[in-house]
């Protein structure tokens, strides 16, 4: 079965979907129907858009006023995300939709109700939870062989510039200039897939995620954004498990994604500064390697995947009650969590890339995460009180601290 496929985004990571539907796809596997963007004229491929043949529109709508597609990819802002993916469902298309899925759970719940009148597959882009290093690590823990869950943590430092926070763009913004809810961070956008693996990993079933009970936290930003870029995250599961999540833009030092996943029976090792791969070390000495997770042979798996989803009618491994453990706990965090904007007094301009980080804000986030501990348990003088909330009273999105 050829899969008749329509992009919505033909710039930043649509250009991205292209990329890979043109290098590492099976080119008679698919057809791409058309491009949907109102501004595809800025795209760099729009030339070869037009030499192809490719149709092009501003709206989906247009779209499928004549035409039909099997499978709708959209990697276009996310205030707009909600209403392209139930346009796509109720124009009887499958929908892979890049993460993060929607800003609030209620908009998670609208696109629930969508589904399920329309019967249609709807896949989210986090595209660790689709590759085979991940799927094969979590496949051994449901087996058993890892044993219970003690404490997952994750830490990642990566600079963001002048340009990535664009005044004009929705990248650290609350809402965009439309009034929508965009509620972009760290933790919800830029890396949210390492977060959502913590919980994607513990689910109880390939397709399912684990929502945690209760974080406790704090969030901070180097620069004038509405949003925060650093913030420090740990919860627990309502069990002897639990998590730690540090991650930063404004680090004075670039790294990579770490984690380690301790387990009764192993311990699962992730540094791509040190080693691309997956490395579990077992209590008996023996050590299993899961391979790459981030490489674009596996990255490409999310397209894959819900290509064979879509011919096999299977449920995509990582779709929309997958995420809403990530989800919860974001909005829990805007909700409940200030935003504090470090001390300018500590903050140090840089040339290359052109932007602000906070002096030895890397060394204190990395130390909090090999101590598993949060900064003002640290006793650092930038941190502020954590906050504790109990994710079985977050049931949507409040945004009471932002109307």
């Amino acid at each position: 079965m050829q899969i008749k496929i329509v992009l919505v985004g033909a710039s930043g990571y649509g250009n991205t979907y292209l990329n890979l539907l043109e290098n590492y796809i099976d080119k008679n596997s698919y057809v791409l129907e058309a491009i949907i963007d109102p501004y595809v004229q800025n795209a760099v491929r729009y030339p070869e858009f037009k030499k192809q043949g490719i149709p092009t529109y501003d709206t989906l709508d247009q779209f499928y006023m004549n035409n039909k597609a099997d499978l709708v990819i959209i990697a276009s802002p996310i205030s707009v995300h909600k209403e392209q993916v139930i346009t796509a469902l109720k124009n009887g298309s499958h929908v892979l939709c890049e993460k993060p899925l929607v800003p609030t759970l209620q908009d998670a719940y609208e696109i629930q109700k969508v589904m399920d009148e329309t019967n249609r597959l709807l896949g989210v882009g986090f595209q660790w939870s689709f590759s085979n290093p991940i799927r094969r690590l979590k496949e051994d823990i449901l087996k058993g062989i890892f044993g219970k869950p003690i404490f997952l943590k994750t830490h990642i430092s990566w600079k963001r510039g002048d340009d990535y926070y664009n005044p004009d763009a929705w990248e650290g913004k609350i809402r965009d200039k439309r009034g929508e809810w965009v509620l972009d961070s760290i933790a919800t956008n830029a890396t949210a897939h390492y977060l959502h693996n913590i919980f994607f990993i513990l689910g109880d079933s390939m397709e399912k995620s684990k929502m945690p009970k209760i974080i406790e936290g704090s969030v901070y930003r180097a620069r004038d954004i509405e949003s925060f870029d650093t913030c420090f995250i740990r919860g627990s599961f309502g069990d002897d498990s639990q998590f730690l999540y540090c991650a930063t833009h404004a680090g004075e030092k670039n790294s990579d994604p770490q984690f380690i996943y301790e387990f009764e029976k192993g311990v699962v090792y992730f540094n791509q500064n040190e080693n691309p791969n997956i490395i579990a070390k077992m209590e008996d000495g023996s050590i299993k390697d899961y391979g790459a997770p981030q490489s674009p042979d596996e990255t490409v798996y999310k397209i894959l995947l819900m290509m064979d989803d879509i011919r096999y009618n299977r449920k995509p491994v990582c779709g929309l009650y997958t995420v809403l453990p990530h989800l919860k706990v974001c909005n829990a965090v805007f909700d409940y969590m200030d935003i504090t904007s470090f001390d300018e007094k500590l903050r140090i301009r840089e040339v290359n890339p052109a932007g602000y980080v906070i002096d030895g804000l890397y060394e204190d986030s990395l130390e909090c995460y090999h101590k598993n501990k949060l900064p003002d348990e640290m006793g650092y003088s930038w941190a502020n009180p954590s906050v504790k909330v109990n994710l079985d009273e977050v049931s949507s999105f409040r945004g009471i601290k932002f109307k």
